[in-house]
């Protein structure tokens, strides 16, 4: 029991637009696809260089060396920071840690 020659068509439209249409879907989300991947595994966000952030942590006066700087992403738009600063004992701390927290705001 074949079908009418007429109805093949129709039989082979739908399988090839529903293949057009998941490649319309996937390029139209891969964009947020990508930025939600980079959340869920708490990749750095983009735009943020770690290299550079060190630089201008260690250029802080006081601050001696700057290790396990750590940034990821909490959600879209909401980046967080934690790091070691080893700074000179005659210093004021809480200088440094609100110089600190002002470089990593902006």
């Amino acid at each position: 029991p074949g079908t009418t020659p007429k109805y093949r068509l129709v039989q082979l439209a739908d399988p090839a637009v529903t293949f057009l249409f998941s490649i319309l879907v996937l390029y139209s989300t891969y964009d947020i696809t990508k930025i939600s991947m980079n959340v869920l595994m708490e990749g750095v966000p983009s735009g943020m260089n770690p290299l550079e952030i060190a630089q201008a942590l260690l250029e802080i006066p006081g601050v001696l060396d700057c290790h396990h700087l750590h940034i990821w992403a909490i959600s879209i738009g909401s980046p967080a920071c934690s790091v070691h600063l080893v700074v000179d004992p005659s210093t004021d701390f809480e200088a440094i840690l609100r110089r600190a927290q002002h470089v990593l705001r902006e």
